[in-house]
């Protein structure tokens, strides 16, 4: 019956919804401290061979979002 009550939204409605989120920028300072670093609305795409640690890399920067910031992560939503 939720499904019933989900909607379409648009980019812009998107963007408006997470204007208020906290920012990411001190996700992983050590990967992202360089000259020529992301900036707010890049996108970043990890590839490579298989067992080169792409899919560990994802798991260690999700846990570090949601991990409190007491242990050391963002604690965004």
């Amino acid at each position: 019956m939720a499904d019933a009550f989900r909607r379409a939204e648009s980019g812009t409605q998107l963007l408006a919804r997470l204007e208020g989120r906290s920012s990411l920028k001190n996700l992983e300072p050590y990967l992202f401290a360089e000259e020529g670093s992301p900036v707010h609305g890049d996108v970043i795409e990890f590839h490579g061979p298989e067992g080169t640690g792409k899919t560990e890399m994802l798991y260690h920067l999700i846990a570090r979002c949601i991990i409190p910031k007491s242990g050391g992560g963002l604690e965004v939503e």
